[in-house]
């Protein structure tokens, strides 16, 4: 009996897969209706990094998927988020932009810029990931405002070569507004930026991405569309939307879509990436799925 626990224990061990680091991600920590001070953000981030160095092996930094404030401009609800997110400082944290954060399309008076010291598009190697970072607030750029039209030109030429000198590495693509995503009941809000899906989606699927990370929409989902998981996790602090139980306001290839304060874990090892989606306070597993190299 002894000798087959010890066997049933080896098998457990060399066959499961061995992560080397994780990644935690959420998005959407921006003020509102019951987050008026910042008090769900810094109970979401306290929570999800307690736990997440608790139970898993080598936390190594932070992804957020955009909106981190409610009003880009303002300086002083920057610095009531710098403060609500300590513990998430102690480590790299790897951002985008979101809609909120660059209000009014200006760019915020670079407030995002300040804090985070980061460029509106930017990509990173971490171990063995190769990470991007896109802007997605140039998406309604019209030809005749030059301004916006050459920064959206840059930003997808700069995309393009990006993700062809790395087809070699697991790639996870983050931005603000999901190319997938459905609607809330409320109004048809948030869903889809087709933008987005129509004009950097075919990049992604062409040089091999494997995840695209978003947020905006407040809530967990993850569609799977032409191979490449699609995942929302925006319930960072904002407000939560609720879930429609319309049929007809799912996207494309959506698996899971919860209304939850949550956070996703990365793990990322040989050969395997797991995403963990893992619910606050309740710290129940929303959703989990792993990517075979």
């Amino acid at each position: 009996m002894r000798k087959m626990v010890l066997v049933l224990l080896l098998v457990l061990i060399f066959c499961s897969p061995c992560f080397g680091f994780e990644l935690m991600v959420l998005g959407d920590s921006r003020s509102g209706i019951g987050n008026e001070d910042y008090q769900k953000t810094e109970e979401i981030i306290n929570d999800a990094v307690a736990y997440t160095e608790s139970n898993y092996s080598e936390l190594v930094g932070i992804v957020m998927t955009g909106d981190y404030v409610n009003r880009g401009r303002d300086e002083e609800e920057w610095e009531e988020w710098i403060e609500a997110n300590e513990k998430a400082f102690a480590y790299p944290i790897y951002p985008c932009i979101g809609n909120h954060d660059d209000e009014d399309g200006d760019y915020a008076g670079w407030n995002y810029y300040h804090t985070f010291s980061a460029l509106r598009w930017w990509s990173v190697d971490i171990g063995e990931l190769h990470l991007v970072s896109l802007d997605a607030t140039l998406n309604d750029f019209d030809v005749f405002f030059l301004y916006e039209y050459v920064l959206e030109m840059m930003k997808y030429f700069w995309c393009e070569d990006d993700l062809k000198a790395h087809q070699d590495k697991p790639t996870i693509v983050i931005w603000h507004s999901p190319a997938y995503g459905s609607y809330t009941w409320f109004l048809k809000g948030h869903g889809s930026d087709s933008f987005m899906r129509e004009r950097y989606v075919p990049l992604c699927e062409q040089y091999g991405v494997e995840i695209v990370m978003c947020g905006h929409n407040h809530w967990y989902e993850r569609a799977t569309v032409n191979g490449i998981r699609h995942v929302t996790t925006g319930g960072g602090g904002a407000p939560l939307l609720p879930v429609s139980p319309l049929p007809t306001d799912k996207v494309e290839g959506s698996q899971v879509n919860i209304s939850a304060y949550h956070w996703c874990v990365v793990s990322v090892g040989e050969g395997m990436v797991r995403v963990d989606a893992i619910e606050h306070a309740t710290h129940k597993v929303l959703d989990s799925f792993e990517i075979e190299l």
